[in-house]
């Protein structure tokens, strides 16, 4: 094929592809899209709400098992005390009455990508959602520890926030000034590479406050 045939070939394919998008848009234009997102922590609400606000006609609906999310950013204030779990605590309320999301509480558990849906397991049974565009975001998920080698209440990860932040940061409130706290990194690749970093170094100012205070008032009960 020539010079010549070749640009007449390509430009024939392209008027072929846009007569062929028009008409899918004018045949799609009156139904609403669905569209379901799994996940309602940062990335998955986010999706939801802007595609309400900037989608147009879109039917949003967003799957996700816990009525609440407790953010991980700025969990390590709760650690420290700073912050109570409160802050931390964030509801659908605003998605759900004010940009009008549909919320489905469940997880997901199969995706029909030929048939586009979605299975999601409820507590009154399992849920098909149709849809035209999926998104994940699932958030994190761990590698489980081999049996008998770990014990969430004696070392608590915390990377999720919610009950371990709690535990976490009662257990720093109870140490001891004799006693020791160690943190293992996880091996790369890992989601956030700054995350242990952060957590060591806000720690390790925390106990530092802390000891500099027992110091200071066992010092003042020396002195009486």
């Amino acid at each position: 094929m020539n010079n010549f045939q070749r640009r007449k070939f390509l430009k024939t394919l392209g008027a072929v592809a846009a007569v062929s998008a028009l008409s899918k848009g004018r045949s799609t234009a009156t139904a609403t899209p669905r569209v379901v997102v799994v996940g309602g922590g940062f990335g998955g609400a986010t999706v939801a709400k802007y595609l309400r606000l900037w989608g147009g006609n879109v039917n949003v609906t967003l799957v996700e098992p816990n009525p609440t999310h407790y953010s991980c950013i700025l969990s390590n204030l709760v650690v420290t005390g700073a912050l109570g779990m409160g802050s931390i605590n964030l509801n659908y309320d605003t998605l759900r009455n004010l940009y009008g999301v549909n919320l489905l509480a469940g997880k997901a558990i199969a995706i029909d990508g030929a048939g586009n849906k979605l299975t999601v397991s409820t507590s009154t049974g399992n849920v098909t959602l149709p849809y035209d565009h999926l998104v994940l975001s699932p958030g994190i998920d761990f590698v489980p520890p081999p049996a008998g080698y770990w014990n969430s209440s004696l070392t608590p990860h915390a990377w999720q926030a919610g009950s371990e932040t709690t535990l976490l940061k009662n257990q720093l409130a109870a140490m001891r000034n004799d006693e020791l706290f160690v943190m293992t990194v996880p091996k790369s690749p890992y989601r956030c590479p700054p995350g242990p970093s952060e957590r060591a170094c806000v720690v390790a100012d925390y106990l530092k406050r802390k000891k500099s205070r027992w110091l200071e008032s066992h010092s003042a009960g020396c002195q009486r």
